[in-house]
């Protein structure tokens, strides 16, 4: 251990042991200016600056790389404020206990920067800012973003709510160029329950699996809606109704809206089809009107074609070959009855 004593001064370097010390002045047995470079066993020195009578710069130099910088040292720990240079980047800030604890910065070496609160050498509560600009703003967990904001200036999405390490995961916000997603998330996805509203004013509720629609029901403008299964986040099967003219819709569909295979339609005078559909229109199957009348058979651009019918009114199921003569008749039964 070197002690000064009293006044002196030394002037050049010397060597004692594995320590130097360089143009040293001290009074009352105080360092006023000069370095000490202390050597320790373990491969470990200190450089310390001193001026005015007080530390100027004091810096720990470990073999392996690793330096304190400007760190009070009580003997075993450093402590207070000071900069630590690690392999990946700087860490400015508080410290306690040998590692970062309380409000400082980490400057990593690929640009990256964190500023805020630590504890026991890992991020608490604070912002990341990314080499684009992008940051991560709000509480870490095991030193990972855990809840807070999420800003991407390239699209201008912005996500609010929980993390997993760099993923969202949990419940959250995220907001798109056409809308916004609120509900569960898992692998920066869309999964689980959730709603999405989209800019043009349609909504949907329900199920997202992988970030695409599973189940649920899609609220248009008008409020006419869609209510049932999706497939490559696309309406497949289930219900749809139009309330400008109360039409009703039970089925499969291809894509947005477009009814396809077997399926059921309600009219809005209370005439029901049940069959095959094609290209908006029906192909082939039954209508019954709401008197319980019926036509059974193809379609033609919609209307019927050829088939059976069926009227209460005439009680008499004609053969498909009669179809002509069985409209014509529930017409003339139709006229006299109304």
């Amino acid at each position: 251990m070197i002690e000064f004593i009293g006044d002196g001064k030394i002037e050049g370097t010397i060597k004692i042991g594995i320590s130097k010390i360089t143009n040293v002045n001290w009074i009352n047995n105080v360092i006023t200016s000069g370095q000490l470079n202390i050597g320790h066993e373990n491969g470990v020195h200190t450089k310390v600056n001193f001026r005015d009578g007080q530390v100027d710069e004091s810096i720990v130099f470990f073999p392996d790389g690793i330096t304190y910088n400007n760190y009070e040292f009580d003997g075993t720990n450093f402590r207070g404020k000071g900069k630590h240079i690690f392999a990946n980047g700087t860490y400015t800030g508080n410290f306690l206990n040998n590692k970062s604890h309380g409000q400082g910065t980490f400057e990593y070496l690929n640009g990256k920067v964190f500023n805020g609160i630590f504890e026991d050498g890992r991020r608490l509560n604070g912002k990341v800012t990314f080499q684009n600009n992008n940051y991560f703003e709000g509480e870490f967990k095991d030193d990972k973003p855990f809840k807070g904001t999420y800003k991407c200036f390239k699209n201008n999405d912005y996500y609010e709510g929980e993390f997993d390490g760099a993923n969202f995961c949990g419940k959250g916000k995220h907001t798109f160029a056409n809308g916004t997603y609120t509900g569960n998330f898992l692998n920066n996805k869309s999964h689980g329950q959730g709603t999405f509203e989209c800019l043009n004013g349609k909504v949907f509720n329900g199920i997202f699996e992988d970030g695409r629609r599973l189940n649920g029901k899609v609220t248009f403008q008008n409020n006419d809606y869609f209510e049932g299964e999706f497939k490559d986040d696309k309406p497949f099967k289930g219900t749809y109704k139009c309330f400008k003219n109360d039409d009703y819709y039970e089925g499969e569909f291809d894509g947005e809206i477009l009814f396809k295979g077997t399926i059921k339609y309600t009219y809005s005078d209370g005439s029901v089809y049940e069959g095959t559909w094609k290209d908006g229109k029906p192909l082939n199957g039954k209508i019954t009107y709401k008197n319980n009348d019926y036509f059974e058979g193809e379609f033609k651009d919609g209307k019927p074609f050829k088939g059976n019918s069926y009227s209460l009114r005439i009680d008499k199921l004609l053969d498909k070959d009669n179809l002509l003569v069985l409209c014509e008749a529930a017409d003339n039964v139709h006229n006299s009855l109304n």
